[in-house]
């Protein structure tokens, strides 16, 4: 036998295995690129989802310094306001002595005061241009004894005491406004909150 035959048959099985190599390498080779771009890919994604998330956060860091901002104008604005309602509205409180229902409401202001105070020795200060309002009404609410005082000093009202002066009751009009002040001023910021948008 011939050595050409065996040299061949090694030739072609080197050949074989030298293309199975470069096969298996190709293959691996693509495997990592596969890989690699697969890595980039996650790599890119991760950096565009943190990206995503920074202009997020500063989008709502942005508004919440806008929000703050309107805030910090707005609502003094919205105080300011309510206190002229509440300026305008102790102006009005004077002026309600020459309205017609002055003492029917006087008559509520007096009895309502009066229902805390014992039975006798009661006094009764008020405004001395209501006094004659206020005696009707002290007669009206049943205490027939309670004496009235004229008292530049008192606002548009009564300030009912009792003789040992232990039990007084301000019954001013003024009084009652800045009682409910605060649930009016709750209302009041309510309705300006759309105002003030």
């Amino acid at each position: 036998m011939t050595a050409r035959p065996l040299l061949d048959a090694l030739r072609t099985r080197a050949a074989d295995e030298a293309a199975a190599s470069r096969a298996a390498a190709a293959a691996e080779v693509e495997r990592i690129h596969a890989a690699a771009r697969a890595t980039a890919e996650r790599a890119a994604a991760a950096a565009m989802a943190r990206a995503n998330a920074d202009v997020t956060r500063e989008r709502s860091l942005t508004e919440a310094a806008a929000a703050q901002r309107s805030r910090e104008r707005t609502l003094p604005a919205r105080a300011a306001a309510i206190e002229r309602i509440f300026a305008r509205a102790r102006e009005r409180i004077e002026a309600r002595a020459t309205r017609p229902d002055f003492p029917q409401a006087l008559d509520a202001l007096v009895r309502d005061a009066l229902t805390y105070l014992p039975d006798e020795g009661v006094r009764v200060r008020c405004r001395p241009d209501i006094a004659v309002h206020v005696s009707r009404a002290v007669r009206v609410a049943g205490r027939p004894d309670a004496t009235v005082i004229g008292d530049p000093s008192v606002p548009l009202g009564v300030v009912a005491e009792s003789r040992d002066g232990r039990v007084s009751v301000d019954a001013t009009f003024v009084r009652r406004l800045e009682r409910d002040r605060a649930t009016f001023a709750a209302r009041l910021a309510g309705a300006l909150a759309t105002e003030f948008r």
